[in-house]
C-alpha cells in the first residue's frame, strides 16, 4: 500500500471519536473521567477496560491491552496498521493522498486487489445472468443455498470458455502479468493466456476487510476432469496458510460469543450461516497453521471443530488442532457420526440438534484420551502404554499447569495407572508455561528498603504520568531530567520514549503513543497515562513535576561523598580548617537548596 502521510494519520486521529466508536462495538458506561466496559479482548466479570474521551485512548487493566482509536480497530477487526487507518479515514471522511511515486512502489499489489475485485464481480454477474434452470443454479438450489446467501458469500460463476475472463480484464487495462500472478489466468500450452476457473461455482476467498484475495472454484459434476476444489495458488496478496474462508463474516459473532466454528468446505461454512450459525469459517480442508491459530486468537479464545468420526477424521483432528493449543486456544471437537458433513447434519437433524451437540462437544484434550484408551485394550499393560503415550504429547502442549494436571488424573482413572506416575512423565516432556496461579519463588534476601526511597519511587512515577501528557514539559520545568535520574527501567524507557517523541517534533501526548506504538509500547504508555492524576490540580502539572524532577536530582550520598573530598582536601592542605571547612560546607548546602527545594 501506498505510504500514509504522518499528517493524515493525526488528522484521522483528531476526528475519531474514540467513545463514539468503542461503543458502536461494545456498550459503555460513564465512570468517572473514563467509559467502562467488560473487556471485547479477554473474558471477565468486572469491567476492567476504560476508554478515555480526552486522552483518546483505551487500555484493559485486566488483560494490559491499550491503544488509541487506530490500536483499536487493529485489535478487534484483525486489521494491520494501514488497513485500520484507511478503514477510519473512510469512516471519517479523511481522504488519504496516492501520490505518483507512491503508487508506483507500492501499486502492483493494488492492481492485484483491484484486478481480484473486478473478477470477482464478473463473476457474480455471470451467476446472477444464469438462467434457472441453468447447472449452477439447479446445484445452488440442490443445496438449498438461498439468495440472501449467495449475496453474503459473493458466490459467483466461471463460464465453460477458454477465455472470457482473462479477455473482460485486458479490456479493463490490465496487463497479463497482473492477471498471472493473482492466479486468474495462466498460460496455455500454446502460449496464450487462459482462464484459470472454468465450468465451476466460484467462491471468493476475502480478507479481514471483506477484499476477494483469491477464489475457490467448485466443478459440478466429478467426472468432468480436473480437481472437485481448485484454489487460487499462492500470490503476493493471498497465503493459503494465513487465511480462514468467511472469518471475515463471522469474526463479529465469534467475537461476541468468545468462540468460532471451524469446518472443512465452503459449502459447510455456507449451510451453517443459512441456518442461522453465523460463528463459522473453514481451513478448506487443511491442517491448521500457527499463523491461523494467530488469527483466531485475535478473534476469540475459544475454538470447535467439526472432524469425520472414522479413524480419518481422528489422524486430522490429531494434525489440525495443536497448533490451536500452542497458541492457548481453548480447542473443542465435534464429530457427527453417520453424515459426512454439518451441511448434510443440517438438512437432516436441523440447527437445534446441531447447537445441542455443539454445547456438549469434548475438549481437544479429552477428545484424544477417549479415542486413543478406545482403540487400545486397556487390560493390558502394553495397550495402557499404548495409549498413555498416544495421549501424553497433546497433554504436554497444553499451557495452564492446571488444565495438564486436571487431564492427566482423567488419563490415570481411564487407564488405571498410578497418578504419580504419569505425572513425572508429563513432567518430564512438558512444553507448558509455568500456571499464572503457581507462587512466585521467595527471594534469598530480603533487602531493607533505602530511607525515602518509596518517596523517590512515587516521584518517579508522577512525574512520567504527567510528561506523557504533557511531553512539552522537557522544554520547560523538567527540562534537567535524564534518563539517568531515573531507577526503575519502565520509568526510565517510558521517559526516553518520551525525550524520542519530543526530539522527532512531537508536539503533544498523540506524537508519544505514535512513536509508543511504533516501539511496541503501546500497552505500557496506555497503563500509565489511565492512572488517576496524584498531583494537586489546583496547584498543577507544572508544580508538580517541577517538584518531582527536584526530588529527582537530589542525591543525598552524592552530597555527602562530595564533603568527604572537600574535607579531605582541606586536610591534605596543612591541617583541618574547622571555620573555612564550615564556611564551604554552608555554601555548598546553600546552593543545593536554592537550585532543588
Amino acid at each position: 500500500m501506498a505510504v500514509i502521510p504522518p499528517h493524515v494519520i493525526e488528522e484521522i486521529k483528531s476526528r475519531a471519536d474514540i467513545v463514539e466508536l468503542v461503543s458502536g462495538y461494545i456498550p459503555l458506561k460513564k465512570a468517572g473521567a473514563n467509559y467502562r466496559a467488560l473487556c471485547p479482548f479477554h473474558e471477565e466479570k468486572t469491567p476492567s477496560f476504560n476508554v478515555n474521551p480526552e486522552k483518546k485512548i483505551f487500555h484493559c487493566f485486566g488483560c494490559g491491552v491499550g491503544g488509541d482509536s487506530i490500536g483499536f480497530i487493529m485489535k478487534f477487526e484483525s486489521l494491520s496498521y494501514p488497513e485500520a487507518v484507511r478503514s477510519l479515514a473512510k469512516r471519517y471522511g479523511v481522504a488519504i493522498p496516492e501520490s505518483a511515486p507512491e503508487l508506483a512502489r507500492a501499486g502492483f499489489n493494488e492492481k492485484i486487489y483491484s484486478a481480484l475485485e473486478m473478477a470477482a464481480r464478473f463473476y457474480r454477474k455471470q451467476l446472477a445472468e444464469a438462467r434457472p434452470d441453468s447447472a449452477p443454479a439447479r446445484y445452488l438450489d440442490r443445496r438449498a443455498v438461498s439468495g440472501p446467501m449467495r449475496e453474503l458469500f459473493g458466490l459467483g460463476w466461471a463460464p465453460d470458455q477458454w477465455d472470457s475472463l482473462t479477455r473482460h480484464l485486458l479490456a479493463e487495462g490490465f496487463d497479463k502479468k497482473i492477471l498471472e500472478t493473482a492466479g486468474l489466468s495462466k498460460e496455455s500450452s500454446t502460449g496464450g493466456l487462459i482462464d484459470r476457473f472454468r465450468a465451476r461455482i466460484i467462491f471468493p476467498i476475502c480478507d479481514m476487510q471483506g477484499r476477494p484475495i483469491g477464489f475457490g472454484g467448485r466443478v459440478l459434476e466429478e467426472t468432468s476432469g480436473g480437481p472437485k476444489y481448485l484454489n487460487s495458488p499462492e500470490t503476493p496478496v493471498y497465503n493459503k496458510s494465513k487465511v480462514l474462508y468467511g472469518l471475515n463474516l463471522a469474526a463479529s459473532s465469534a467475537r461476541k460469543l468468545n468462540s468460532l466454528i471451524i469446518v472443512e468446505g465452503y459449502m459447510d461454512v455456507i449451510a451453517l450461516r443459512g441456518g442461522g450459525i453465523e460463528n463459522c469459517a473453514a481451513v478448506s480442508g487443511t491442517a491448521f497453521t500457527e499463523a491461523q491459530a494467530k488469527t483466531i486468537k485475535r478473534v476469540c479464545d475459544n475454538v470447535t471443530a467439526f472432524f469425520d468420526s472414522d479413524k480419518a477424521g481422528l489422524a486430522a483432528a490429531k494434525k489440525s488442532l495443536p497448533a490451536l493449543l500452542d497458541s492457548d486456544l481453548k480447542a473443542k471437537v465435534l464429530t457427527l457420526p453417520g453424515v459426512k458433513d454439518a451441511d448434510e447434519f443440517l438438512k437432516e437433524k436441523g440447527a437445534e440438534e446441531l447447537e445441542k451437540l455443539l454445547r456438549a462437544a469434548p475438549s481437544f484434550p479429552q477428545f484424544v484420551i477417549d479415542a486413543a484408551t478406545a482403540a487400545e485394550d486397556l487390560a493390558t499393560v502394553e495397550g495402557r502404554a499404548r495409549a498413555i503415550r498416544e495421549v501424553i504429547p497433546y497433554i504436554n502442549r497444553i499451557k495452564d499447569r492446571i488444565e495438564r494436571d486436571q487431564y492427566v488424573q482423567i488419563l490415570s482413572d481411564k487407564t488405571k495407572v498410578d497418578l504419580e506416575s504419569l505425572k513425572k512423565e508429563v513432567g518430564a516432556h512438558s512444553r507448558g508455561a509455568p500456571s499464572p496461579m503457581a507462587e512466585p519463588m521467595a527471594p534469598k534476601t530480603r533487602t531493607k528498603p533505602r530511607p525515602g526511597q518509596a518517596a523517590r519511587a512515587q516521584a518517579e512515577r508522577l512525574v512520567i504520568r504527567i510528561l506523557l501528557d504533557r511531553p512539552e514539559y522537557l522544554d520547560g520545568p523538567a527540562a534537567e531530567l535524564g534518563a539517568g535520574n531515573f531507577e526503575d527501567e519502565e520509568n526510565k524507557k517510558l521517559f526516553e520514549l518520551i525525550l524520542e517523541a519530543m526530539r522527532g517534533g512531537a508536539t503533544g501526548p498523540e506524537g508519544v503513543m505514535e512513536l509508543a506504538r511504533q516501539r511496541g509500547m503501546q500497552q505500557m504508555v496506555t497503563a500509565r497515562s489511565m492512572e488517576p492524576d496524584l498531583y494537586d490540580a489546583e496547584k498543577g502539572a507544572e508544580l508538580a513535576v517541577v517538584q518531582c524532577a527536584r526530588a529527582l536530582q537530589y542525591r543525598p550520598d552524592e552530597r555527602k561523598k562530595r564533603l568527604e573530598e572537600m574535607k579531605s582536601l582541606l586536610a591534605g592542605a596543612g591541617g583541618e580548617d574547622k571555620k573555612g571547612f564550615e564556611d564551604a560546607k554552608n555554601k555548598y548546602i546553600k546552593s543545593r537548596k536554592d537550585r532543588l527545594i
